[in-house]
């Protein structure tokens, strides 16, 4: 009977030790993905100031150049869907 009671003994202990592991990896885990969420956030909100930046430059420009802007930037949107 000893030698099932050390088995048993063994294992729980074992366990215990993987759910230490888990426990920690779970922890490193949600800081990461904290980070990478943060990270993400901020790039959203550079990209809405450009994007608002370039809105209040287009609505500063004569009716005449806006054509002239909508064209070069409607270009530009088609470079950056090709990638180019």
């Amino acid at each position: 009977m000893k030698p099932k009671m050390v088995e048993k003994d063994e294992l729980l202990l074992m366990l215990k030790d993987i759910y230490s592991q888990l426990e920690e990896l779970e922890m490193v885990l949600e800081e990461n993905l904290s980070n990478i969420r943060e990270d993400w956030h901020e790039q959203q909100a550079d990209r809405m100031t450009a994007c608002n930046e370039k809105i209040a430059a287009l609505d500063e420009l004569p009716a005449g150049k806006e054509m002239v802007k909508c064209e070069q930037l409607k270009r530009h949107t088609a470079e950056l869907k090709l990638g180019y």
